[in-house]
């Protein structure tokens, strides 16, 4: 008997990309534990295991370091060879088979890491969703001072924001960004993102202010594509161990596209709950990834859907009723003015078999034309 399940493989199309927002909420310290072959933790120096290490790995972990929170899940990112990000999920705190495979397949210069981790206050049962990022290879050890971290933009005003939610517009926040710690001083970090090849490049600031080359790397930067700020050094000296996302300045006269309310993780739980195998597909086996294409009008809503590159009469049709069920969207920008623009999504139909061969997903890397 084949096992449907529901598994998103590549970055969701309509992810957005948020500077972190100051938080009241006690953050609780998370690091990553290497297990080898023989069962014995893989030594960390200065928060990171040898690159050459990595292929020793043989299982790994989240670990919270408070009791009262458990890992209810989490997301693995990393690049494939022609720069596009995809994505593992993980249901708990430990990485599954395919992740330790991925991580130990990372190319040289290309990075690797965890998002969207879901915990559990274990008191009150609150899930909430941690605010920073997990870099592979690095936060494996615990450190000790763990302050909250944010990015802040400042306006030709003067007016100092904490950006969340959308895109950030050029002509908006232009003076100044800054990395801002909770009790605490920000001396040093580096700027890490992907090139078309899915190289990580990185730029360097001697103090807590973007420097005018990582301005241009905001500014030319593939919509799509994280940003990340690592190597956060502290006026104590201590390196603060994530990573925290910076938003994306849009160029005037740039388009800006469409998204999905509330970035990829929605999308994703939207299509994970929502998009059912069809069973005369499934018992014929068939497999394969339906283009669908679809307009978001200025007031966000879906219109004009149709299948651009279809598998078979089923899955078309399931693809096309997913996509015209879906809330209305962000829609896009174009001059500073809201427009009608066309978006391509793939969606990947594939299951299980009895074998284990083939997991199912629904993958949806961003493709988009503006209209």
């Amino acid at each position: 008997m084949r096992k449907l399940t529901i598994l998103l493989l590549g970055l969701l199309c309509a992810s957005v990309f948020y500077g972190q927002e100051k938080q009241e909420q006690i953050i609780p310290k998370l690091y990553i534990i290497y297990i080898d072959e023989k069962g014995f933790p893989l030594k960390c120096n200065d928060q990171f295991i040898n690159q050459s290490d990595l292929n020793k790995i043989s299982s790994a972990k989240i670990k919270v370091d408070d009791s009262k929170y458990k890992v209810l899940g989490f997301i693995l990112y990393y690049t494939d060879n022609m720069g596009n990000i995809l994505v593992e999920v993980a249901n708990d705190g430990n990485f599954s088979e395919k992740q330790i495979k991925v991580i130990k397949q990372i190319d040289s210069g290309k990075s690797q890491y965890v998002s969207g981790i879901r915990l559990q206050d274990i008191n009150s049962g609150k899930n909430f969703m941690f605010p920073y990022a997990l870099e592979i290879g690095a936060s494996c050890n615990l450190v000790e001072i763990d302050p909250l971290l944010f990015i802040e933009y400042t306006n030709k005003d003067g007016v100092k924001s904490k950006h969340k939610g959308k895109r950030i517009a050029k002509d908006d926040l232009v003076t100044a960004i800054s990395v801002q710690a909770e009790n605490n001083d920000v001396i040093s970090f580096k700027l890490k993102y992907n090139d078309s090849k899915g190289n990580t490049l990185i730029a360097s600031s001697p103090s807590n202010e973007f420097t005018s080359e990582q301005r241009a790397m905001l500014e030319s930067i593939v919509f799509g594509k994280p940003i990340f700020i690592s190597d956060i050094v502290l006026k104590d000296n201590t390196t603060f161990p994530y990573l925290v996302e910076v938003g994306i300045i849009s160029k005037e006269g740039t388009e800006v596209p469409p998204s999905y309310i509330g970035g990829g993780k929605e999308l994703f739980a939207f299509l994970s709950k929502n998009v059912k195998y069809p069973t005369e597909s499934l018992t014929a086996g068939i497999k394969g990834v339906v283009y669908v294409q679809f307009i978001v009008d200025i007031d966000g809503r879906i219109t004009n859907v149709e299948v651009l590159r279809g598998v078979d009469e089923y899955l078309d049709k399931e693809a096309v009723r997913v996509v015209e069920s879906m809330p209305n969207w962000e829609p896009g920008m174009q001059d500073g003015k809201v427009v009608r623009a066309r978006f391509t999504l793939p969606i990947n139909f594939t299951f299980k078999d009895s074998g284990g061969n083939e997991d199912s997903n629904k993958q949806t890397k961003k493709k988009k034309n503006n209209r």
